[in-house]
């Protein structure tokens, strides 16, 4: 699944997206990653959260203090 994300200073493409993945570690643990890809300029970042377990309050922390300066 994935919804459409733009840090401020970021620039605005229609390709920036925030996707989330579940998966499996080397030992067969659980993990949990949200993503997001987004541009400035002529650079693509890629900014990744992995834990056990996802909360909206980790995500929002995380994804709303991306900005560039």
């Amino acid at each position: 699944k994935a919804a459409p994300v733009n840090p401020p200073g970021a620039s605005s493409v229609a390709q920036a997206a925030r996707v989330a993945a579940d998966g499996q570690r080397a030992d067969g643990s659980k993990v949990e990653s949200q993503a997001a890809y987004f541009a400035q300029g002529a650079h693509v970042f890629q900014a990744v959260i992995y834990a056990d377990r996802i909360t909206p309050e980790m995500t929002e922390s995380f994804f709303e203090s991306l900005q560039f300066q």
